[in-house]
């Protein structure tokens, strides 16, 4: 693998850059933004962290803490651990993944705020398994750091300050209860053995803080995407995909699958907006929602598309789509 930074220049045949050619006509690059009548309130300042019931006094302070971050770079961050990437201070952090680590934040809750019919916490990503609480209240307990984890609030939420928390548990012990529990589940192989791995296949949390040949042992945790709060009334726009089933040089064509989730049987318009250096179309579609998840595609022809070349042998032209 190369270093960092370095571009690496290949010489092609014309036939090999003929087949790459070909390949390349048959896809296309797209950049999609889902949006809805919502709005989005981040929640990446002002937390703060400490030793969830621990042993050490110098832990039991509430510390400032970074986010998106993981407990490593903030006690790094505070001095409270050495560098694990210097020589064989990878040793000397060991003990944190046998912590409990809990943070937390204040959410001020006024009047615009408490207006919305629905407030979703929501979580892009959150490593590992954790309980999270809302003025003491347990509102969720996460287990896969690879997901969104999202869940309204708002019953939870008084008028004024609210306490967000956050209780990181150890990894070890979900592994062993997971393991007692689905004992023919373990990866029993001989590659498992010889690595040591295979009980990581019980959690959704990155195989490689466990340790591999390019990276030191760091089983670690913390609100690692970000959080933020979505404030909706009867609908909210899940997702959006755009999907691609072909393309020539004289027509792209598009499929725009959405995802709405809605509070009851209604009417609604879905305006599909897409643009390329500037200039674009739009379309509004009627649409007919059911309470629950509603799935809708569309299909959008787009004529004489421009494409996305490799370096050197032409543009990276990008289309941006967005729904509403």
């Amino acid at each position: 693998m190369p270093p960092a930074g370095v571009i690496l220049h290949y010489q092609f045949s014309p036939s090999d850059m003929k087949k790459i050619l070909q390949t390349i006509i048959a896809c296309i690059l797209f950049s999609s933004a889902a949006s809805a009548q919502t709005q989005k309130i981040s929640l990446e300042s002002g937390w703060e962290f400490h030793e969830y019931n621990g042993s050490k006094p110098e832990l039991a302070e509430w510390r400032s803490a970074t986010v998106p971050g993981l407990i490593h770079t903030d006690l790094l961050a505070h001095q409270l651990i050495p560098d694990p990437f210097y020589r064989d201070n990878e040793k000397k952090v060991q003990w944190v993944s046998g912590s409990e680590w809990e943070y937390r934040k204040t959410i001020n809750a006024d009047a615009a705020l408490l207006k919305h019919k629905h407030v979703d916490l929501v979580f892009d990503g959150l490593n590992t398994v954790a309980d999270v609480l809302v003025n003491g209240k347990l509102i969720l307990h996460t287990d896969n750091m690879f997901r969104e984890w999202r869940t309204d609030i708002k019953p939870y939420l008084k008028s004024g300050n609210n306490t967000l928390t956050i209780v990181f548990h150890r990894v070890k012990d979900e592994i062993a209860r997971l393991e007692k529990a689905y004992p023919e589940e373990a990866d029993t192989s001989t590659m498992a053995k010889m690595l040591a791995a295979g009980n990581r296949a019980y959690v959704r949390k990155a195989a490689y803080e466990g340790g591999w040949d390019w990276g030191p042992s760091m089983v670690t945790c913390g609100i690692w995407r970000p959080v933020y709060l979505q404030c909706w009334e009867d609908e909210h726009m899940m997702d959006i995909g755009i999907a691609q089933p072909d393309i020539t040089k004289q027509a792209a064509h598009i499929s725009v699958n959405v995802r709405v989730f809605s509070t009851s049987n209604t009417t609604a318009a879905l305006k599909i907006n897409y643009s390329q250096t500037g200039a674009g179309k739009s379309f509004t579609y009627p649409v007919t929602l059911h309470t629950g998840v509603n799935d809708i595609s569309y299909p959008i022809d787009i004529a004489n598309p421009k494409l996305w070349y490799p370096n050197g042998y032409g543009k990276q032209d990008m289309y941006y789509f967005e729904a509403r």
